[in-house]
């Protein structure tokens, strides 16, 4: 009996030994680290109010995915004075203008752009307006909203950049921010090899010169989430997503 437990626990500590671990969860990969200094270097966030927030892709385990590495920052902003006075709509689209030029000379490609004023206040018996289908990571608000979408490939490597920007009307607060996100080291290294077209220069409604009047977006809505989920969730009915 003795020598049978023996040869079990025997067996046991071989079958241990033999045993091969997983890759290591929740760690910072170099590329990762490399991909995020390319976003930091850029000259639109080296141009940001304050310091660029850096959050490093990482892979976090087999069941729960990874996440993508993300670089923002606010390169605009315009605090309203004591009388409430703020920005024209077509002033911070001025603003605009000049942050989708910085993209535009560092390579990126300004492919989707959606822009509306803020939501009408509909009158006594009247039906409510249909609600605005805003981009993933982006809230619908009682303001002028701005939003454009980028990409640029670096060395094979592909990165997003969506760009934000909201007046109050209210207030006269007025601000422009810019999401940068680059694929982790599991990721394909180009998310974008179907190059999505550019939208003309001076055409689409985030650079116009015509503050919107009504909802309008131009381009094809593909937006890289900051991160990829666990198997189940990865097969998003939406193909925009990536």
């Amino acid at each position: 009996m003795i020598r049978a437990l023996a040869a079990v626990a025997l067996l046991l500590s071989l079958a241990a030994c033999g045993a091969t671990e997983g890759p290591p969860t929740d760690v910072v990969s170099q590329t990762d680290r490399d991909r995020a200094a390319v976003l930091i270097a850029d000259p639109l966030m080296q141009s940001v109010v304050g310091q660029p927030v850096v959050s490093y892709g990482r892979f976090r385990s087999e069941k729960v995915g990874w996440d993508r590495t993300e670089v923002r920052g606010r390169v605009y902003e315009h605090q309203p004075a004591a009388t409430g006075a703020g920005p024209q709509p077509a002033l911070v689209e001025v603003e605009l203008i000049k942050v989708l030029t910085t993209l535009r000379t560092g390579g990126w490609t300004i492919y989707w752009s959606l822009c509306t004023p803020p939501p009408a206040v509909p009158k006594e018996g009247e039906e409510l307006p249909a609600p605005v289908r805003m981009p993933p990571g982006v809230a619908r608000d009682e303001a002028w909203q701005w939003v454009a979408f980028a990409f640029r490939v670096t060395e094979g490597v592909s990165y997003f950049a969506l760009v934000s920007a909201e007046l109050d009307p209210d207030s006269g607060g007025a601000w422009i921010d810019v999401t940068m996100r680059a694929p982790q080291e599991r990721d394909p290294a180009n998310l974008f090899a179907d190059r999505p077209k550019a939208l003309a220069i001076g055409k689409a409604c985030v650079d116009d010169k015509m503050p919107a009047k009504g909802l309008e977006q131009g381009g094809t809505m593909t937006y890289l989430r900051d991160w990829w989920p666990f198997p189940g969730e990865s097969r998003s009915a939406d193909p925009t997503p990536r």
